[in-house]
């Protein structure tokens, strides 16, 4: 176990404060944050409080709670604190999210105008589904969708492709925390069901979804993986069951999962040896079951 510093360790001590956080807090405690910069990677609470003017006793308990949520990380050995390690997850996140719908962008657009639908790139960020990009079809019959909005963990295509790829205890944390709740009759909200569905989605490699939010509407998504090999993105074709029509879904597996494979490329992701291919013809039946 390392050492901490001995007045963090009296901070950790003292009555932990109630209720939100105060405007004033806030402030100071984005005022340390500022403090580092390439120059200034490491510094002691002296100096901390010397560049910001806060009062060492309000130093301490604003680093206490900073090193608890992993903002920053306190070194021994110098006595110094530095930038910690949630930095570079948020910085990994936001790089991604920016860089994603640059990559994808001409591919969903290719996507639209092969099929008139509206096509949508979705992404988890911590405990919600929100739609990173979305490129509207011509129809007059459309999905409402634009990009920022949240959406259902538990239904959708461009959701339940991401719930489908989900580590484990993340999707057990969102079921305990989150209600599901039906939008329409088609809407799964038996949690063990719901975990059966996701175990058939990952197999075959896309999701299906058939009237899940909105009565009429059907999407099929697939997933986006990085250079890494983790889905960071689901790739959604979407609109009315008049413009999609059951009929033709193998045809729109096959373009959305080949086109969803396209962005992973880009993004240096290289699949696997003698990995099945998606949307094959001996799904057919199943798809067809649709109604």
């Amino acid at each position: 176990m390392r050492d901490k510093d001995p007045a963090v360790l009296n901070a950790e001590n003292s009555q932990p404060r109630q209720g939100k956080l105060k405007s004033k807090t806030l402030t100071r405690a984005l005022d340390i944050i500022d403090v580092f910069d390439y120059d200034h990677r490491e510094l002691t609470a002296q100096e901390l409080s010397g560049r910001t003017a806060i009062p060492l006793s309000t130093l301490y308990r604003l680093i206490k709670d900073l090193e608890i949520r992993g903002y920053l990380k306190y070194n021994s050995h110098l006595a110094t604190y530095g930038l910690g390690m949630r930095f570079f997850e948020l910085g990994c996140v936001v790089s991604q999210q920016i860089e994603l719908p640059e990559v994808c962008g001409p591919i969903m657009r290719g996507l639209n105008e092969q099929f008139n639908a509206t096509v949508m790139l979705t992404a988890v960020y911590r405990n919600e589904v929100i739609c990173l990009e979305v490129i509207q079809s011509k129809n007059i019959l459309r999905l409402t969708m634009e990009r920022g909005s949240r959406l259902p963990f538990y239904a959708g295509a461009g959701s339940k492709i991401l719930m489908a790829f989900l580590p484990q205890n993340q999707l057990d944390h969102l079921l305990e925390i989150q209600p599901i709740v039906a939008f329409t009759s088609h809407t799964l909200t038996n949690p063990a069901a719901f975990k059966e569905h996701l175990t058939e989605i990952r197999e075959q490699g896309y999701a299906l979804s058939d009237q899940e939010m909105n009565t009429g509407a059907v999407g099929v998504a697939a997933p986006v993986y990085n250079a890494q090999r983790e889905v960071v993105a689901g790739l959604t074709l979407a609109g009315p069951s008049s413009v999609l029509e059951h009929e033709r879904f193998p045809e729109f597996i096959n373009a959305v999962c080949q086109a969803a494979a396209d962005c992973s490329a880009r993004l240096g992701y290289h699949p696997p040896e003698g990995r099945a291919t998606p949307g094959r013809e001996r799904d057919r039946r199943k798809i067809l079951a649709l109604k």
